[in-house]
Formats: C-alpha cells, sequence, structure tokens
C-alpha cells in the first residue's frame, strides 16, 4: 500500500516514525519505480533507509534481493527491528494479550509499517511452500489485529490447508462465514483463530441459500468445501460447500476442471459430457 493515500499521506510513515527527508527519499523512489525506473530508483530507496525507522524502505529495497532466500532474510531482519521500535514506542507490553496494543494495532499508527512487513513475510512464506510459518504468521497478525482491515482471512485458510491442519481451516471459515459475523459486522475473537471443532452437520436451507449470495466470501467457501472434504470425505456437507464455491466464484472451478486428466477438449470448454 502506498502510505500516500491514506492517514499516513498527512501524518506521515508511521505517523510521522521516518523522517520527512526519509520519506520525501522514498517518494522520488517510489515515482521511479512505478516509471519502471527501477536502477535509477534504487539510490533514492538507499538514502531513505538512512532512517531505521523507515521500514517501508526496507520493503522496496528487498524487491531488489538476488533471490528469494535473500529477500527473506532482509525482511524477517526488518521485522525484528519493527518490533524493537514498536516496544520503544508502545512499551514492553506491546505484544502482550494483557496490554493495550494487542487487538487493536490498526488503530495505532505507529504499527502500520510493522504490519506490511509481516503482510510481505507471509507472502514470501507462502510462495516458498514454508506452510508452517505462513499459517503462523497470519494467525498473529489475526492477533494482533482481528478486525482484519489486510484481508489475511482470505489466505489463511489456503495456508492451513497446505499444512494439513484441515479442523482449524474448516472452523476458521465457519466462524468467519457465520451469519452474526457477516450480518451484525461482527469480529471473532483473534480474528478467528481461536479454533474450535468445525460443525460437521449439513446446512440448512436457508443457510445454504445465504451464503450463496456472499460474493465477499468466495476464498472461505473454497476452503470450507476442502478442509471438509479432507474431514468427513464425500458427505453433504462438503458438497454444500463445494455447490457454495461453485455459485459465488465458478472460476476456480473451472481452472481445475481445464487443467484434469481424463477430460475431453468439450469439457475444458465448458460442457459436461464424461470420457
Amino acid at each position: 500500500m502506498d502510505r500516500r493515500r491514506g492517514i499516513e499521506a498527512i501524518l506521515g510513515i508511521g505517523g510521522g516514525l521516518a523522517s520527512k527527508e526519509s520519506e520525501q527519499n522514498l517518494d522520488v523512489a517510489r515515482d521511479l519505480g512505478n516509471k519502471g525506473k527501477h536502477l535509477e530508483a534504487l539510490p533514492f530507496i538507499l538514502k531513505a533507509m538512512e532512517d531505521p525507522n523507515n521500514l517501508d524502505a526496507i520493503l522496496h529495497y528487498s524487491a531488489y534481493a538476488p533471490s528469494q532466500r535473500d529477500r527473506l532474510k532482509m525482511l524477517e531482519d526488518a521485522e525484528r527491528r519493527g518490533r524493537r521500535i514498536l516496544l520503544k514506542e508502545l512499551g514492553p507490553k506491546a505484544f502482550d494479550d494483557d496490554g493495550d496494543s494487542v487487538g487493536h494495532f490498526w488503530g495505532i499508527l505507529q504499527t502500520r509499517p510493522y504490519m506490511r512487513v509481516l503482510n510481505s513475510l507471509l507472502e514470501m512464506y507462502f510462495q516458498m511452500n514454508y506452510t508452517t510459518k505462513s499459517a503462523n504468521m497470519g494467525i498473529e497478525m489475526l492477533r494482533l489485529c482481528p478486525g482484519d482491515n489486510m484481508g489475511i482471512r482470505c489466505g489463511l485458510g489456503s495456508s492451513l490447508i497446505r499444512d494439513g491442519r484441515y479442523a482449524d481451516a474448516l472452523s476458521f471459515a465457519q466462524v468467519w462465514s457465520s451469519e452474526d459475523t457477516m450480518k451484525a459486522g461482527g469480529i471473532p475473537p483473534r480474528g478467528g483463530t481461536v479454533f474450535k471443532e468445525p460443525k460437521r452437520e449439513p446446512l440448512s436451507v436457508a443457510e445454504e441459500t445465504r451464503l450463496s449470495g456472499r460474493y465477499d466470501c468466495t476464498e472461505l467457501m473454497h476452503t470450507a468445501a476442502l478442509a471438509s472434504f479432507k474431514l468427513f470425505g464425500d458427505c453433504e456437507l462438503s458438497r454444500q460447500y463445494l455447490r457454495i464455491a461453485s455459485k459465488v466464484n465458478p472460476f476456480i472451478l473451472v481452472r481445475i476442471l481445464a487443467s484434469a486428466k481424463g477430460l475431453t477438449r468439450a469439457e475444458r470448454g465448458g460442457r459436461v459430457r464424461r470420457v
């Protein structure tokens, strides 16, 4: 996210954590990068990084890493630096459940650069197939900010499934897709990561109809369909979630079917004749 488009455009990166000079250099680098002038942008990024509080500059610099492992190391170093910054800014209980900050991170401007670092780490862990680290990072981000302004819930189910945590994935999808959460705008404890035993009873007709009309939960329904199948097999609940998923986002199933072995060209084109 370009911080020039939010409240940080007024108050600065992290509410003023970074110096004006550092921000200005990063702005120049971003503008050059947007024009495809990445080599010309690099000196300005390095200049911006002279301020140790400018975590966004490190994020941009990590894109120049020669390998995924090098980039990952940069991001993990940035996370440790960001943690030290927040402990200094918010106090020793900044990351403790019984402190004043956990659960409210997005409302605290100083935390935003740190959360952007975590989001970049989450993506790298997922890309590099570090399944446990990817899942745990998503869980940690939702602990810090359960309201999930960054949309972590859209991808956490995939990380949990990759890590073999099918019950947790289904529990997570069921909590976020519940009527209490979706209709009333409620926020589940720890962003839905207080995992409970998932429900295995089939959905009511009314519940299936409700979820089939919700296009803001497409990832959750695909998560629920696969996790339910892995846990309970080819049961009515698994079929219900698959039906819902096919309605709210049919493109994923189309791509799966198109790449499946044993399909005719006609089937790949959308017709349903089996060979």
